[in-house]
């Protein structure tokens, strides 16, 4: 069954829901998020900005290894996995991630009004963490099943800091 999540994006007073119907993990929508926030980061007089309609607009076309896109969606979806929290403030230093499994039965509002909001590159160590456990499994996988297809599926690469 495919890994579904919702991302909660705010601007101001705006926000806007966003919704993949699977690769719903931090390893892919974390760095997802950390890619469309850097891309699209521009110098102000006042210091770093960012570009929120392009940077939503960048995860609306986003087409990864796995031809995935972001779909905007009307409320959350009860049958989520995976839930995140993006916060586009005016100085791009400011800016806060999170994310968090979201439990059987439990509210997406709930687990959102209880997700921890990090700092970009706090978030940046959270998501490498995870491709690296996800990395340690695939070597698992190749060693254990040698000439399987595991053996033609590539690691995830390390986030570099800014």
């Amino acid at each position: 069954m495919a890994t579904r999540c919702n991302v909660l994006i705010t601007y101001g007073d705006t926000s806007m829901i966003l919704h993949r119907f699977d690769h719903g993990y931090p390893a892919v929508v974390g760095a997802a998020l950390i890619e469309a926030v850097r891309r699209h980061q521009h110098k102000t007089a006042t210091g770093m900005s960012i570009d929120v309609t392009d940077a939503v607009l960048y995860l609306l076309k986003l087409e990864t290894e796995y031809a995935l896109r972001f779909q905007l969606a009307p409320d959350y979806a009860g049958d989520i996995d995976w839930l995140y929290a993006l916060h586009l403030p005016e100085r791009y230093s400011e800016v806060k991630m999170g994310a968090r499994r979201r439990l059987p039965g439990t509210n997406p509002r709930e687990c959102l009004a209880r997700l921890m909001r990090q700092s970009l590159p706090d978030f940046l160590l959270y998501v490498n963490a995870e491709r690296n456990d996800c990395n340690a499994r695939l070597r698992n996988f190749q060693r254990d099943q040698p000439g399987s297809a595991w053996d033609n599926v590539l690691p995830f690469t390390v986030i570099e800091k800014e």
